[in-house]
């Protein structure tokens, strides 16, 4: 079966609530939760500020800290001056802040992280399956314009990003049936990410995003806080859909990568270089993946490291080695480095 064919199938199986919310795209505009991905959804557009601000909770104690918290975890110390003045100015005035449910999947580290970074791979995946109107255009090495079909036009731009954290701001507009006026607004996004090897050397991953939300609009964020009962559930579910829909398109990889050039292909709304990306990746992720020589079998990591440490201990990589690519090696435009 083509891995198209299987990613395909492997949404459908079982799984009609993905295809059910991924067409609930009128003027519900949960395309953050969905990315900020992968935050994602790997999501990332403008529609996160009308849904972060429909779904945000009372400000009771519990979410002052979870605000606090998100707070203390943008690494301020490590981003220009400017970067941080214009990640303030949100943070700072923001009309409202929803921390998403933590999400924990089986995934392949390496093909999540790209699917962060790239979420338009994803998205065009969603095209050619025809579940989403969603598009999204590469910019820049880090920014890109997305267009939700429904009114909803935004700039994202990734400032930070480690394997355990990202940092997105955007903006945008909206124009549509829900607001008389043109409605406009910017955010910040963060992801944060924990990866944990289980004994058969699966990795989980857990993901937990918070969203600073600023509208510029005056009334537009009391309408938001009166439907805020019914979007935030909606918020909630599609971010976890969308998690499970990469965790199943990493093990249909898994099993069979022979026809993702195939796939890469077919996505006209991808750039070449990122499509050519992705065959990679996928094509390191199926080989860490192969079945292992008869007769040989793998140690849990636990009486892996226990073994090493007899025979004069593990090598130990570099202190500045990079991880295929990995951003935190990298020079972004709004950090220090």
């Amino acid at each position: 079966m083509r891995i198209d064919d299987q990613i395909r199938t492997a949404a459908h199986r079982g799984s009609q609530a993905v295809l059910a919310a991924a067409r609930r795209r009128a003027w519900v505009p949960v395309r953050a939760a969905r990315w900020l991905g992968a935050c994602g959804a790997s999501v990332v557009m403008f529609g996160v500020l009308t849904t972060a601000a429909a779904s945000a909770a009372s400000p009771e104690p519990a979410v002052r800290d979870a605000r606090d918290a998100a707070i203390q975890s943008i690494p301020f110390h490590e981003l220009t001056d400017e970067t941080q003045a214009k990640l303030w100015n949100v943070i700072s005035k923001s009309t409202l802040h929803r921390r998403l449910p933590i999400q924990t999947i089986d995934c392949d580290p390496d093909l999540y992280l790209f699917f962060v970074r790239k979420p338009e791979v994803v998205v065009n995946m969603w095209q050619l399956m025809g579940i989403s109107t969603l598009t999204m255009k590469r910019t820049g090495a880090y920014t890109m314009d997305a267009l939700d079909g429904s009114g909803t036009q935004s700039k994202v731009e990734l400032i930070y990003g480690t394997p355990e954290t990202h940092v997105l701001y955007g903006e945008g507009v909206y124009e549509g049936p829900l607001f008389k006026r043109q409605l406009s607004g910017r955010c910040v996004m963060v992801l944060k990410s924990g990866y944990n090897k289980t004994p058969l050397q699966r990795t989980n991953i857990s993901s937990q995003m918070d969203v600073f939300l600023t509208l510029d609009n005056v009334g537009a964020d009391l309408m938001a806080k009166t439907l805020q009962p019914v979007l935030g559930k909606t918020a909630d579910q599609n971010f976890a859909e969308t998690a499970g829909f990469v965790s199943r398109v990493s093990h249909a990889i898994e099993k069979n990568s022979s026809g993702v050039p195939r796939l890469a292909a077919r996505m006209s709304h991808v750039q070449p270089e990122v499509r050519t990306e992705f065959v990679r990746v996928a094509t390191l992720v199926s080989q860490k993946h192969l079945p292992p020589p008869p007769g040989v079998t793998f140690l849990p990591r636990e009486e892996e490291v226990a073994r090493a440490n007899e025979e004069g201990g593990l090598p130990r990589p570099a202190k500045n080695s990079t991880n295929n690519g990995d951003t935190a090696s990298q020079t972004l435009p709004g950090t220090r480095r």
